[in-house]
C-alpha cells in the first residue's frame, strides 16, 4: 500500500495569519475610532509616547516598516488633531523632530486602556498548550520572510 503524501498547508497558513490580521485592524479601528484616531495613527502616538525628546520621521517610518509617503501622511493627519508637532532639530536644522503632544499622550493613554482588556480577551482564546509552538513558526515564518524583503 503506497504512502499517501500530505497536503502541503504552507499555502493554507499564509491565508489564515492575513485574515487574522486583517480582522485584528479592524477591530482596534473600530476601538480606537471613538477617540477619533485609526490604528495606523495609535502605532504613530505609541512610537512617540516613548520618546521624551522626540523622532525625526525616518526613524518613525523604520519602526512603522511603512513607505514614507504613508507616514507623512499620519504625522500630518496627527497634527492636524493636535496630537503631535513638528519642530525644528537642535542638531540639525534641516531635519524636523516630531514629538507627542500632552493632548496626544491623554488620547494614547486612553486608547491603551481600551485595548488591554481587549487583547486579554482575545489571549483567553488561544490555547496555551499550542501557543508556544505556534510562536515558534510564527518567529521562524518573520526569519524568513526577513531574509526574502528586497
Amino acid at each position: 500500500m503506497a504512502k499517501k503524501k500530505s497536503k502541503d498547508r504552507s499555502g493554507d497558513i499564509l491565508v489564515e495569519i492575513q485574515s487574522i490580521q486583517s480582522l485584528y485592524e479592524r477591530l482596534l479601528d473600530k476601538t480606537y475610532s471613538s477617540l477619533g484616531i485609526s490604528n495606523e495613527q495609535y502605532n504613530v502616538l505609541d512610537i512617540l509616547a516613548s520618546s521624551d525628546e522626540g523622532m525625526a520621521l525616518h526613524q518613525i517610518q523604520v519602526l512603522l516598516s511603512n513607505q514614507t509617503s504613508n507616514t507623512t501622511r499620519l504625522v500630518d493627519k496627527l497634527q492636524s488633531k493636535k496630537l503631535l508637532v513638528k519642530k525644528s532639530n537642535p542638531a540639525d536644522k534641516r531635519r524636523l523632530l516630531i514629538t507627542i503632544t500632552p493632548q496626544g499622550k491623554e488620547v494614547w493613554g486612553s486608547a491603551v486602556k481600551l485595548v488591554t482588556p481587549l487583547n486579554k480577551k482575545i489571549k483567553k482564546g488561544v490555547n496555551s498548550g499550542g501557543s508556544k509552538v505556534l510562536l515558534a513558526e510564527l518567529k521562524s515564518l518573520r526569519k524568513v520572510l526577513k531574509a526574502m524583503d528586497l
